[in-house]
């Protein structure tokens, strides 16, 4: 398996809610997550790196070529190569994959989303797609956990986007419903990165509830028996509860500041959450 210790850098650098999830792992399953979550990484980012759509999208044809062949076991870049056992053996969905790309694709054109019914179109094709492949690849056994883990994902991307807001608003990217910026009064051209915006905070803070009511509800659907398997799902949900509480404790300010968690803290909240979840397998073995 090819060197990932730069997309390690990238995608879970210590401080990370993914350096934390991915320490408990198996290495034969840490590996192939460690390689998804960079694909996404690189996938998301295209529209970042180009300024020209057009070039963006030459490079989301290539990335859809190279799943393609990993599918068929002639992949050419490290994280296809990391992935195409996994491809290969039917623990990855390779449409799944492509799926994707079709979501960076979004980005690309710089959609806008009239409603949350829209938006969640984009978290389910950028952030419950992955979430769902990375339940496979850590052994899903029931159709009711990729349930959980794809409401999992919508959370996370959610959360995800919140916490980049200005990142977005730079890129030209607005990541929340037009129809719930109309109702709070907010119209799009308010939202600076960089400056406090009293008349957004209810509005930034039921997006923040939302994206932690959808990992609630994920983490409440994972069945029994899979919450120690799928445990770096459930510690990236637990963490990003945590931080989504905590910005909403510095008062929902997405545009002025980003809040962060303790190195500490985020090592006890994994250990408190990798404990729980061992004393629940144990009591669903026990006779």
């Amino acid at each position: 398996m090819d060197d990932l210790s730069d997309w390690r850098e990238r995608v879970a650098p210590r401080g990370s809610a993914l350096h934390y999830a991915l320490l408990d792992l198996p290495d034969a399953q840490r590996a192939p997550v460690l390689a998804l979550h960079a694909l996404a990484h690189e996938l998301l980012t295209v529209a970042d790196r180009c300024q020209e759509p057009a070039v963006g999208e030459r490079k989301l044809d290539w990335w859809r070529g190279e799943l393609a062949a990993a599918q068929a076991g002639r992949a050419s870049h490290p994280l296809t190569r990391a992935l195409q056992p996994a491809l290969g053996g039917g623990l990855l969905d390779g449409d799944a994959l492509q799926t994707l790309v079709d979501g960076a694709a979004m980005d690309l054109r710089g959609e806008a989303w009239p409603d949350f019914a829209a938006l969640q179109l984009y978290l389910h094709d950028t952030g419950g797609v992955p979430a769902q492949q990375q339940a496979r690849l850590c052994g899903a056994r029931h159709r009711h956990t990729l349930a959980a883990a794809q409401r999992i994902g919508l959370g996370l991307r959610l959360a995800q986007l919140l916490q980049d807001l200005p990142h977005h608003l730079r890129h030209g990217r607005l990541p929340l419903p037009l129809d719930e910026l109309a109702r709070a009064g907010v119209p799009p051209e308010t939202l600076i990165p960089g400056r406090t915006l009293p008349a957004a905070t209810a509005l930034f803070d039921a997006q923040l509830r939302r994206a932690a009511d959808l990992l609630r509800a994920g983490l409440a659907r994972l069945p029994d028996d899979e919450h120690l398997p799928q445990r770096a799902l459930v510690v990236q949900a637990e963490l990003t509860l945590a931080q989504l509480a905590e910005i909403r404790r510095d008062g929902c300010q997405l545009l002025a500041r980003r809040v962060t968690l303790t190195p500490l803290r985020q090592w006890w909240i994994t250990g408190r959450t990798l404990r729980r979840l061992r004393r629940r397998s144990a009591t669903i073995a026990a006779p």
